[in-house]
C-alpha cells in the first residue's frame, strides 16, 4: 500500500506541478503586461515631474519678475511726481527770470542810450572822429567732458572767442565798450548715461524630460539689472536643448559569431539515429532599450551544421569515453517508477538506471586520482527529502560503483529543480577546462516546471551541457499527446538542439543494451582522445 501512495503521489504531484506551471505562465505573462505598462508610465511620470519642476521655476521667476515690476512701478511714479514738481518749481522760476531779464534789458537800453547822448556831445564839442565799441568774433565749442551726465552731474565743455578788432586805448577808448568775456564755461551733455542689462552667469542644465525617445532639458538666469536709457536690453532668461534622442525602441546588439562548438554526436548509434550538430551563436553586446526594444532569443541567433555522420563501432571498446570531461548522473528516484507485473520487483525500474550508471562507467577511461580522463558523480532526486549526493566527481571505479550499488529507492515526488541544483553544487569541483554534462534518466514526471526551468537555465549559462533520457513507452493517441507536452518542457529544459539532447527510450529494460547510444552522445569525439 506504501508504494502504491508513493506513485499517486507522484502523479498528484506532477498535476499539481503541471497547475502550478500554467498559472505561473498566466501571472507571468500579467506581470509582463505590468512591466509593459510601467515601463511606459515611466517616461510620461518622469517628463510630467520635469514640466512640473519646470512650471514651478517659471512660477517662481514670474512671481520675482512682477514684485520687480511692482516695485519699478512705483520708483516710476515716486519719479513721475517729483517731475511734475521739479516742472512747475521750473516754470514759476522761468517766469520770474522772464521777468527779470525784461527789467535788466530796459535799463540796458536806457544806460546806452545816456552813453551815446554822452558820446555824441563829447564829440561835437571837441570836433572828434566817431569812435566804435570792441568787436568779437563768434564761439567756438570745445570737447565735452563726459559722455553723458554720469552720477547725475552734467559734462563741462569750454567755449571761447576771439578779438576782432579791439577798442582804443585813448581818451576816445574810454568811451567804447570794452571786450565782453572770451572764455566761457557750460554744461554739455546734460541726460542720463545709457545702462546696459545685466544677468547672471546660466544655471546648469536640468535633468533630461525623458530617457529615450527625444527629451528636454532647460537653463535659466536672472536679471540682476535692468536695461535703462537706451543700454542694451536683457536677453532670454530660459534656453531649452535636446537630449535623450536616441529611439527608445533600440535593439539589442549582437557581437561576432562565435568559434563552432564540438559536435553533439560522436557517431550515428543505430540505422536511424540523427546526425551531430556543431553550435555557434552571436552573443549580445548590449540589451534592448525600452519597452519595445527586443533581442532575438539564442535560438534565433544560433546556426547548427551536421557533422559526424559516420556509423558507430559495433565494438563498445571502440566508444569507450576518454575525454577530460566531468559527468553527472541524475537518477530518477520519484514513485512513479514503481514497477508491476508478478515476480517483478517494484524497485525494478531504479535497479536499470543503477545498471546504466555501471555501463556507462565500465566503459569509460576514468580519471583516478589525477584530472586525465572522465570523472563521473551521481544524484539520486525522489522524495520529500533533499536529493543526495550518491557520489561526489571521481575517477575511481571501484568507489563509483559501490556507491552506485549502495544507492536506495526513495519514491515520492519529482523534484527536478532541486536535483539540478544538486547536480550544480557537485559540478563546483569541476575545472575551467573539463567539460562538463549533466545527465537526467527520468521517466518525465516533471515537479515544478518552472523552477527547473530556472535550476537548468543556471547551468546552461555556466556552460554545462544538459541532457535527457527520457523512458516513455510507446501507447495510446492520448499518451503520447501528453508525451509530446513532455517532451516540449524537456526541450526547453535540455541544451540545443533539442533532438541530440533528449534521448527518448521506449522502456527502462533498453537503457543498458543502448548504452553506445548515450556513450556517443555523452563523450563527442571532439572531447575524446
Amino acid at each position: 500500500a506504501g508504494s502504491k501512495c508513493a506513485g499517486i503521489e507522484d502523479r498528484v504531484d506532477h498535476m499539481r506541478g503541471v497547475a502550478a506551471a500554467r498559472a505561473a505562465q498566466a501571472r507571468a505573462k500579467l506581470g509582463s503586461h505590468a512591466l509593459e505598462c510601467r515601463q511606459a508610465e515611466a517616461p510620461i511620470e518622469a517628463e510630467l515631474r520635469q514640466r512640473a519642476m519646470q512650471l514651478s521655476t517659471a512660477q517662481a521667476k514670474l512671481a520675482q519678475a512682477e514684485a520687480s515690476r511692482n516695485e519699478l512701478q512705483l520708483q516710476a511714479s515716486e519719479l513721475a511726481e517729483s517731475l511734475a514738481r521739479s516742472q512747475a518749481e521750473s516754470a514759476s522760476k522761468a517766469e520770474g527770470c522772464k521777468y527779470v531779464e525784461e527789467q535788466l534789458r530796459e535799463e540796458l537800453d536806457h544806460a546806452e542810450e545816456t552813453r551815446w547822448l554822452i558820446k555824441g556831445h563829447i564829440l561835437e564839442s571837441r570836433k572828434l572822429e566817431p569812435f566804435s565799441d570792441c568787436e568779437v568774433g563768434a564761439w567756438v565749442t570745445g570737447p565735452c567732458s563726459k559722455q553723458c551726465a554720469s552720477q547725475g552731474q552734467p559734462g563741462k565743455q569750454l567755449m571761447k572767442r576771439e578779438v576782432v578788432s579791439p577798442k582804443g586805448t585813448d581818451f576816445l577808448g574810454q568811451l567804447s565798450h570794452g571786450c565782453a568775456h572770451l572764455e566761457q564755461q557750460v554744461d554739455c551733455n546734460d541726460f542720463p548715461c545709457p545702462v546696459d542689462c545685466q544677468m547672471s552667469e546660466w544655471s546648469e542644465w536640468s535633468g533630461c524630460s525623458r530617457d529615450c525617445g527625444g527629451g528636454e532639458q532647460y537653463r535659466t538666469r536672472s536679471t540682476m539689472r535692468v536695461g535703462v536709457n537706451g543700454g542694451l536690453p536683457c536677453g532670454v532668461a530660459a534656453e531649452t536643448r535636446a537630449c535623450s534622442i536616441e529611439a527608445c525602441r533600440r535593439q539589442c546588439e549582437l557581437g561576432d559569431w562565435t568559434a563552432w562548438s564540438p559536435c553533439s554526436r560522436r557517431c550515428l548509434w543505430g540505422n536511424t539515429a540523427n546526425v551531430g550538430f556543431a553550435q555557434r551563436y552571436r552573443p549580445v553586446l548590449a540589451e534592448a532599450v525600452g519597452s519595445s526594444g527586443g533581442c532575438p532569443a539564442k535560438e534565433l541567433r544560433s546556426e547548427f551544421r551536421e557533422c559526424n555522420p559516420v556509423q558507430c563501432p559495433s565494438d563498445l571498446a571502440d566508444l569507450r569515453c576518454s575525454a577530460d570531461q566531468d559527468i553527472v548522473l541524475m537518477l530518477d528516484g520519484s514513485g512513479s517508477l514503481e514497477a508491476t507485473g508478478s515476480g517483478v520487483a517494484k524497485d525494478a525500474h531504479f535497479a536499470q538506471q543503477k545498471s546504466l550508471a555501471k555501463a556507462l562507467v565500465e566503459n569509460s577511461m576514468l580519471a583516478g586520482t589525477g584530472d586525465r580522463g572522465v570523472r563521473y558523480g551521481v544524484v539520486v532526486f525522489g522524495g520529500a527529502d533533499r536529493p543526495s549526493v550518491v557520489s561526489p566527481l571521481s575517477g575511481d571505479a571501484a568507489a563509483l560503483s559501490a556507491a552506485v550499488a549502495g544507492a536506495a529507492w526513495p519514491r515520492g515526488i519529482t523534484p527536478l529543480g532541486q536535483g539540478l541544483a544538486v547536480a550544480d553544487e557537485v559540478l563546483e569541483a569541476s575545472t575551467g577546462r573539463r567539460h562538463a554534462t549533466v545527465a537526467v534518466i527520468t521517466d518525465g514526471r516533471l515537479r515544478s516546471p518552472l523552477g527547473s526551468a530556472a535550476a537548468s537555465k543556471r547551468l546552461k549559462d555556466m556552460g554545462t551541457r544538459l541532457v535527457f533520457i527520457w523512458v516513455q513507452p510507446a501507447g495510446s493517441a492520448a499518451s503520447e499527446a501528453e508525451a509530446a507536452s513532455t517532451a516540449g518542457a524537456m526541450c526547453g529544459l535540455a541544451s540545443s538542439p533539442c533532438s541530440d539532447n533528449v534521448l527518448r527510450v521506449q522502456s527502462w529494460d533498453q537503457l543498458v543494451p543502448q548504452v553506445g547510444r548515450f556513450l556517443s552522445v555523452l563523450c563527442p569525439v571532439a572531447f575524446s582522445h
